[in-house]
């Protein structure tokens, strides 16, 4: 990072959502007790004051379904990968978290894909961190996710079906840039074979119903604006993403744009790969 980016954080953080989310939800990990994500978030020099926002701070009942969302979102995530049965975990965006060094514990192929300063901060800190006989199955590319080419050499030399993950990704494009992806996730997996899973369109239920479950009876939440500001860009916007209340129109539309895509998508319920939640241990009885 430059000295005049480093000397003017505030601007940083309006122009790049990934330093503001990101390396977030790498420390947000860290506190939630992941032993390897306190790791990177110390080499990393990430601490209480580094990742508070300099525009915009949440009041505890957002923080604590950030956290909810986050953990829960983190694991079934990797467990709905692993269940899918296909060799390759591509990972996009990797961002900092430590799954290639649980996917490597696990003996199974990662391959981290982000943008080239994600990728040339984390890579070096990452692979040292997994044992020598397992290294060889983890690696990182730098891409661009609307850049169907730089994706594809990301993966050229991949022989087996492919899990391509998205978490914390779409909210960010617009519908043009929507559109570019869904034509490249196309490519990747007529290219490989797989599948690929996210649950960025359903984030804003999400949200909602976890703080309608802390708060019994309140749904009044501008959970809208709370996304927008916590990134500190334009988020929930395109046509791809589902609203609260309107779950049921807006699942069959992203159906139908995902379909004109070449694209068959499948509705899970998650309650079968949920894990036990670290972070609901941080709630008071009240």
């Amino acid at each position: 990072m430059s000295e005049s980016i480093k000397n003017n954080r505030e601007l940083y953080e309006k122009t790049n959502p990934v330093f503001n989310t990101a390396k977030m939800t790498l420390f947000q990990l860290a506190q939630q007790g992941n032993t390897h994500a306190a790791k990177i978030s110390e080499k990393l020099g990430l601490t209480e004051d580094t990742q508070k926002s300099q525009s915009f701070s949440m009041g505890p009942e957002e923080e604590m379904t950030f956290r909810i969302i986050l953990e829960t979102r983190y694991h079934m995530m990797g467990i709905l990968a692993q269940d899918s049965g296909f060799s390759v975990f591509v990972d996009l965006p990797c961002g900092y978290t430590p799954r290639a060094i649980e996917t490597a514990e696990h003996s199974s192929s990662y391959i981290g894909l982000d943008l080239p300063p994600v990728i040339s901060e984390i890579s070096g800190i990452i692979l040292p961190m997994i044992s020598s006989e397992k290294q060889s199955l983890v690696r990182f590319n730098p891409v661009d996710a609307t850049n169907g080419r730089s994706l594809e050499k990301a993966l050229e030399d991949v022989k087996e079906n492919i899990c391509i993950n998205t978490e914390g990704l779409l909210m960010y494009f617009s519908d043009a840039e929507i559109h570019s992806f869904l034509e490249n996730i196309k490519k990747l997996l007529d290219i490989h074979g797989g599948c690929w899973i996210t649950a960025d369109p359903e984030i804003m239920p999400e949200h909602i119903r976890i703080l309608s479950a802390i708060h019994p009876g309140d749904t009044n939440h501008d959970t809208d604006s709370i996304l927008n500001e916590k990134a500190d860009v334009s988020v929930t916007t395109n046509s791809l993403m589902v609203r609260y209340g309107h779950e049921k129109e807006d699942v069959e539309k992203v159906k139908d744009i995902l379909s004109e895509h070449g694209l068959k998508a499948e509705r899970i319920r998650i309650g079968s790969h949920i894990v036990a939640t670290k972070a609901f241990s941080l709630l008071t009885p009240e």
